[in-house]
Formats: C-alpha cells, sequence, structure tokens
C-alpha cells in the first residue's frame, strides 16, 4: 500500500466560535467565480439532466478544480486551485439556485471515489476524457478549469502579470455546445506559499499528533528570507500505521506584545480571526440552507468563518444583548481566548469531525501533484480598530476523511476584520519515506467563530 497520509475528521465537542464578515469589496477569486457565471450564463441556464430532462430531475453540474494545461495541480499551486474551486462553486450554487444541483467537493470526492476514479490528468480541451469521467460518475455537466501559471520565481520577485484563467462547461451528451470563458482578473489570485510576508514572531501554530507536538522545519526548497512555509515529517510506524489511527490537531497561540504592521494604543485588546484549512477544505464546515446539514467547503480566507483569538489575559464572554454579541474582559485565573486547540472539522456550534491521521486515503484531493503530501494553511486577520495607523503597509494520496464526533462549544459574535490576513502559516506534510526518501520535499471551553 502507498504510504499517504488522510486527515479524517471524528466527532468531538466544538469550541466556539464568532461570526462576522469584514470589508465588503469583491476579492479577486470570488469575482472570478462572478465572471465564470456572466460568461457561462446561456450553458448554464439551459442544462438539462443527461437522456431524460423529461423526468423533472435536476440536472448535475460538477466543478473541476482548475489545473495546469496537463492537468495537474502543482502543489505550490493547490491552495490556489483549491479557492477557486469553491468560490466557483459558491457563485454558481447562489445564481442557479434550485434549478441545478452543484455538487460540492466532498460530493465529487466521494462519486469519484465510488467509481475508482481519479481524474489527474484530464485536461480542459479534452472532451471526450471529461464526458467519459461524467458518464462514470453520474454528473451531467462539467465546469472545467485552465490556469496558465505564471513562473513561481517571478511571482515571488513581483514581475509576474496576472495570469489568465480559462473555463470549459461540457456536457455529457456530445451533441451539446462546449461555451470557453475566458477570464482575466485585475490582480493576481494566485496564492504562492510565501504570500502575505514574514512572520511577525506573534503567533504560534503547533502540529499536535496524540496530543504531542510534532516539530515544524524550514521548507529546505525556499530561500532562508522565506520564513512561514514549513514541512512536517511524520513516523508511519510510531505515529500511525495499519491498524491504527491518530488524532491530530492544531495549537494557535496570540503571544501579543509583537507589531503586526498597525499602530494603536487599544493594540493589546485586538482580536485575531483564524482559518485553518486542512488539504483545501476549510476546519468550520459551512451550511447549503437554513436547518441543512454542514458540507465540506473550499471557500477563500476572506470569505471562511473564523476562529477569534484575543490577546493574552482577555477573554471573550458571549452577550447576546450587544450587536457585537460579546464582552471583552480581563481573564481571571490565567484561562483566556489567546490559545486555542482546533481538533476537527467544525459540523455544528458544539461539535466537529476529528482529525485523524490513517494510512487509507478515504476522501480524492483534487489532482494535487504528489498524493504523498498534504498541505495545511493557517491566514490570521486583524480585527479594524478605530484610530489604526499603517505603520509598514503590510496589509495591502494526502486525503480528508470524515471520522467520529467531538464536543467543541462555539459562539457566534460580529467583528470587523481588514480583509487581507496580516500573517499565514503554510505546512506541508508527509510520511517518511513517503517520496522516496526524499520526505523534506515532499483554552478556553468555547471558542469565539467569526465570518
Amino acid at each position: 500500500m502507498s504510504r499517504i497520509i488522510a486527515v479524517a475528521v471524528a466527532t468531538a465537542l466544538v469550541p466556539t466560535f464568532a461570526s462576522a464578515r469584514g470589508e465588503t469589496p469583491t476579492n479577486p477569486r470570488e469575482a472570478v467565480g462572478e465572471a465564470v457565471f456572466e460568461k457561462l450564463k446561456g450553458w448554464l441556464n439551459g442544462m438539462s439532466p443527461a437522456g431524460a430532462p423529461e423526468t423533472g430531475r435536476r440536472p448535475i453540474l460538477a466543478v473541476l478544480p482548475p489545473a495546469d494545461a496537463r492537468g495537474r495541480i502543482p502543489l505550490f499551486f493547490a491552495e490556489t486551485s483549491s479557492y477557486l474551486e469553491g468560490e466557483v462553486i459558491s457563485v454558481l450554487r447562489r445564481k442557479l439556485d434550485s434549478r441545478v444541483v452543484v455538487w460540492g467537493p466532498e460530493v465529487l470526492a466521494g462519486a469519484l471515489r465510488a467509481q475508482g476514479v481519479e481524474p489527474r490528468g484530464v485536461k480542459l480541451d479534452d472532451e471526450a476524457a471529461v464526458r467519459d469521467l461524467l458518464d462514470r460518475i453520474g454528473a451531467d455537466a462539467a465546469v472545467i478549469g485552465r490556469m496558465d501559471l505564471p513562473d513561481v520565481d517571478a511571482l515571488r520577485d513581483g514581475t509576474a502579470p496576472p495570469f489568465p484563467l480559462v473555463f470549459r462547461g461540457v456536457s455529457r451528451d456530445a451533441a451539446a455546445p462546449v461555451p470557453v470563458a475566458e477570464v482575466r482578473t485585475d490582480q493576481n489570485v494566485a496564492a504562492p506559499p510565501w504570500d502575505d510576508g514574514k512572520l511577525s514572531k506573534r503567533f504560534e501554530v503547533e502540529f499536535l499528533v496524540d496530543g504531542e507536538a510534532v516539530g515544524l522545519k524550514p521548507h529546505p526548497a525556499l530561500p532562508p528570507d522565506i520564513d512561514n512555509v514549513f514541512i512536517v515529517v511524520l513516523d508511519p510506524d510510531s505515529q500511525v500505521g495499519p491498524n491504527r489511527s491518530a488524532s491530530c490537531a492544531f495549537r494557535i497561540r496570540n503571544l501579543g506584545g509583537r507589531g503586526i504592521g498597525l499602530k494603536n494604543p487599544d493594540d493589546a485588546k485586538r482580536l485575531f480571526g483564524v482559518v485553518l484549512t486542512v488539504d483545501g477544505y476549510n476546519a468550520v464546515m459551512e451550511k447549503e440552507g437554513s436547518g441543512a446539514a454542514s458540507v465540506f467547503s473550499k471557500r477563500a480566507p476572506e470569505n471562511s468563518w473564523k476562529y477569534v483569538l484575543t490577546g493574552p489575559g482577555w477573554l471573550m464572554n458571549p452577550n447576546e444583548a450587544k450587536r457585537c454579541g460579546y464582552d471583552l474582559v480581563p481573564a481571571a485565573g490565567g484561562v483566556d481566548h489567546s490559545t486555542m486547540v482546533l481538533k476537527g472539522f467544525q459540523d455544528g456550534p458544539a461539535t466537529v469531525k476529528q482529525f485523524m491521521l490513517t494510512t487509507n486515503s478515504d476522501r480524492w484531493v483534487a489532482g494535487t501533484a504528489d498524493a504523498a503530501v498534504g498541505w495545511i494553511t493557517v491566514h490570521v486577520f486583524a480585527q479594524r480598530l478605530p484610530g489604526d495607523a499603517d505603520v509598514d503597509k503590510a496589509f495591502g494520496t494526502v486525503a480528508v476523511a470524515a471520522g467520529e464526533q467531538i464536543a467543541q462549544k462555539t459562539f457566534p459574535v460580529k467583528v470587523d476584520w481588514y480583509q487581507k490576513p496580516v500573517e499565514s502559516w503554510r505546512i506541508y506534510y508527509t510520511y517518511a519515506a513517503g517520496r522516496g526518501g526524499d520526505e523534506a520535499k515532499a483554552i478556553a471551553d468555547a471558542l469565539p467563530l467569526a465570518r
């Protein structure tokens, strides 16, 4: 059996979370979703179920994550592909409403797994291969995208222009038209691993396996001035094996004190929103509608629910009488909201599906270049405070499987966030010898959560 890591989710008590959106300008990834809908609108609105349109069944649309010209997703651009996929799904669901069933990423993953299908290498211009894939998984049509990726070095030094994105609509019916939408944005939608600047040392992120921290090592393939990209090499024999699955979690701390690019006399009281993604999936699951079950999602961090960190010595108490939903008070007895341990995918206000490490791949991860390497991101957003002064313009196969449910309480609050993160951590994880021996490549009871 190939050595891969699967992050599974188990039932658990949920941490308290706060809900709030920040600024409302359209972000470039969401704008891509809007442009795809507008350019494919006629085709999308004319979709019908394959074979038997008279049955009244709603057509099923699958959105495949954008890949490069080879149909592959280079690992360093897996984050970009994942966010674009999620934002296109979100826009199409909103625009098409109840007329079309737009599959979420976890539904597509399940259909692929059930048929033993892996679409790596399916290219945007290979209509026959896309139709064969649709026929096997039972979807009526697909939106498939291609990223004409720039040179990585050019992205890093800022010389790369925004790269074009091409999306195509393909139906199972070979006689149906195949519309093409080329989308050019005035901002680069790429999220390379070194994006969002250097670490401030104000925050600390730990990767926990069975409650014990494992070492984060600087990524050896990147120059030393890039300090926010790490690797974790797991021992498949002691930490996870064929007959057991280890739990994993992420401990995130606001250490306070250090600057994050903003100057304010009340900086010690500033809140920070944390967005955790595991292999592209948001740690906080989304509701598809009122009363609907929570589903896995892949939203861009600025559009995602955020766990809320206080500064050291401060606590957020729920207060439904206030519009913001909380009181910020001095912490008593050393228990505050400056540290949180995230144990799984938040599937409700009081439970999570626990993160697990396993050697069994239960969930397909969108055609990434290396199924033996997983990726985790932590984006930290700052609260906007009255009187903020901008100091340095700093704002400008691994698989996911669902496991047992555990407890983690949350409560909703409203926070005014800056649109861009002040800090981002990226962690690539793999098994020792998982890539031919080159693995280097390879607390409080309730937490606040905010949109």
